[in-house]
């Protein structure tokens, strides 16, 4: 293949690289203007419609999505991202050799000395491939450039190390991610319905449980239930029980045994022997994950200004229609659609 030498490698990335200069010189001037076809705006309303109909919020979305992905697009076309993109190169080569088989590949026993010569083939390739649209037209070279200028711009932003105060604001601000649910320790003695007992017989029951740590092995009858749970919710302990005994459960005092309470299989005699309220660990406990978090969230914070910055920057036209801002493009569209 065409990229397996070295030298031609050289060549094909020269070659991406003066035409991305080329790009951006000619596209400098008005560079502030992105320009969009209408067969894509329409395939966007063909998409968010459903049964002939799109819901206003969801093409409000759909159209508000479309303008940030072609900002990036051309922001990454500015930034000269593409250069000696490997990727990229492949792509426009297969596509010409899709169009004209066989001429951007390298034949078979073409010797060293002729690489100058497979260099300058290639060169004219991607100068083709350029001249014919493929690298705006190509969804997978615009996917790759949206992809890398995203990248690009999370990385610009510095990284501070965070103070414990700002942690610990992050963990209040975000409390739904990090909240504990009340869990507790249990222990569980099972009877099936089918030996109904007196009101004095589960009190000899609870007695005896009680004063002999022991007898839990011991008394009640074999099933596939638990003895014990530790740290369990009531998520956890109604995946096994079921709702109701949950949250009968959750109600009783510790460190006593105590039932008959009733699940879905049968009676349970029951001894909770910690019990934690819920609320928001120590810091020091999820450390590691609010620190990984909080970095997430300021390259997100980072690249939604800077998205932000673009959109105030860019105005987008479609084919046949005024200039647009790209703060008020969905607006201009559901205008004219609905």
């Amino acid at each position: 293949m065409l990229l397996k030498s070295p030298l031609v490698h050289f060549f094909l990335i020269a070659s991406l690289v003066f035409a991305a200069q080329l790009w951006q010189q000619k596209n400098n001037a008005e560079k502030a203007v992105v320009a969009v076809s209408l067969p894509e705006l329409e395939a966007l309303y063909i998409q968010s419609s459903h049964k002939g109909t799109a819901p206003k919020p969801l093409l409000r979305a759909s159209l508000s999505y479309f303008v940030d992905q072609t900002l990036l697009y051309h922001e990454g076309l500015r930034l000269g991202l593409i250069q000696n993109d490997i990727v990229i190169i492949n792509r426009l080569l297969k596509n010409m050799n899709f169009i004209a088989p066989g001429q951007a590949e390298n034949p078979e026993g073409v010797n060293i000395e002729n690489e100058a010569e497979i260099a300058d083939s290639g060169m004219k390739h991607i100068e083709q491939a350029l001249e014919m649209g493929m690298l705006d037209n190509d969804p997978v070279i615009r996917r790759r450039v949206i992809q890398m200028a995203e990248q690009f711009i999370k990385n610009q932003h510095v990284m501070t190390k965070p103070t414990e105060e700002q942690l610990q604001t992050y963990i209040e601000e975000h409390a739904e991610q990090y909240q504990l649910s009340p869990h507790l320790n249990m222990q569980q003695v099972f009877f099936t319905e089918t030996n109904d007992r007196d009101a004095e017989q589960w009190a000899t029951l609870t007695k005896q449980l009680q004063n002999n740590d022991g007898a839990i092995n011991t008394l009640g009858e074999s099933s596939i239930l638990p003895r014990q749970l530790k740290h369990a919710d009531k998520r956890n302990i109604a995946r096994y029980f079921g709702q109701d005994f949950a949250e009968q459960v959750a109600a009783l005092s510790i460190d006593k045994w105590q039932g008959p309470i009733k699940s879905d299989y049968g009676n349970h005699l029951v001894k909770i022997s910690d019990k934690q309220a819920g609320g928001l660990p120590p810091i020091k406990q999820v450390q590691s994950r609010v620190l990984i978090e909080w970095q997430h969230s300021q390259r997100e914070d980072y690249y939604q200004s800077y998205l932000e910055t673009l959109r105030q920057q860019y105005s987008v036209q479609a084919d046949g229609h005024a200039q647009v801002p790209a703060t008020e493009f969905a607006d201009y569209w559901l205008e004219q659609w609905l």
